[in-house]
């Protein structure tokens, strides 16, 4: 089962929401916390040029992200993963990824949080998708019948 269980705590709702949302939310702010004060720090007292412009957190995020999803799709897949498609819009990959998560097929887009996070200001990355090599003729056939064969790739179409 998913999601919070306040009733088998002890505390109100209330302070069980707020630990909840503390636990969470200190180590994005200990780690912006770090990203700001340090290079100030070594620039004044080091005089080292050192700067971290505006885009270079969500970069960090977004390449630290997409190293997560894919260490626990490699984790969890015993079997070859192949790339099947590759798409060039965020809303096409993700529609077709829980689309494939409906039918039990585990995939995993290559891309997909750094496209995300800089959509319209980043450098273009293809979206990859990467399954495992036991699904591939399930995967084909789905995207095939359902988006028209929308990324596949050739060498797998």
């Amino acid at each position: 089962m998913r999601g919070w269980h306040i009733a088998e705590i002890d505390a109100s709702a209330e302070s069980f929401l707020l630990r909840k949302q503390f636990i969470y939310n200190l180590p994005w702010t200990i780690f912006l916390c770090v990203m700001v004060v340090v290079p100030s720090t070594l620039i004044v007292t080091a005089n080292v040029p050192f700067y971290i412009g505006g885009k270079t957190i969500p970069v960090i995020v977004a390449i630290g992200l997409d190293l997560i999803c894919g260490f626990n799709f490699y984790q969890k897949n015993i079997h070859k993963p192949i790339k099947i498609a590759e798409f060039h819009d965020i809303y096409d990959a993700n529609m077709i990824q829980n689309h494939l998560e409906a039918v039990g097929i585990k995939s995993y887009l290559r891309g997909y949080h750094h496209r995300l996070l800089n959509y319209f200001f980043g450098p273009y990355l293809d979206i990859s998708l990467i399954i495992d090599d036991r699904d591939k003729a399930r995967t084909q056939t789905l995207i095939q019948d359902y988006y028209d064969g929308l990324g596949l790739c050739r060498t797998t179409a």
